[in-house]
């Protein structure tokens, strides 16, 4: 059985980034033997947001935005949020409390935890709290 991985939109972003020193090492992983590879819906959107933002506004075109979210669309399998999501989520912010940008990294925690996904990669290991159910990996290192 594959290797289950589910990306966060930091990973997405350095891997389209050819100016990024993360690039290579954020690339290969869409060419990575035996591993299924998953993106929360929402973390996909925060790539657009962060790619539209002043830092790249000047170097990405809407035409090719929208070519690499279909790629990604194409290559990443899409995890949408439900309501067990929710109670997961819920009890996720209680016992981690996290403050204002860590809630997207517990509903992505939250979705994998849902989906029996037990490894997250992210380059910002530090935005994601120690925990028993989820390996956090940075690829990058």
């Amino acid at each position: 059985m594959a290797q289950q991985i589910i990306l966060d939109s930091n990973i997405l972003i350095y891997a389209f980034d050819t100016t990024s020193p993360y690039n290579l090492q954020c690339s290969q992983i869409f060419n990575l033997p035996n591993i299924d590879l998953f993106i929360a819906q929402n973390s996909l959107w925060e790539f657009y947001r962060v790619m539209t933002s002043k830092a790249f506004v000047k170097t990405v075109t809407h035409a090719d935005l929208l070519n690499i979210i279909e790629f990604y669309q194409n290559n990443l399998k899409i995890l949408y949020p439900t309501q067990n999501t929710d109670f997961i989520l819920n009890d996720l912010i209680e016992k981690y409390k996290p403050r204002s940008g860590q809630i997207w990294d517990m509903l992505i925690l939250a979705i994998a935890m849902e989906n029996d996904i037990n490894t997250v990669y992210t380059q910002n290991v530090k935005d994601f709290p120690e925990n028993k159910f989820i390996k956090i990996v940075d690829p990058t290192l």
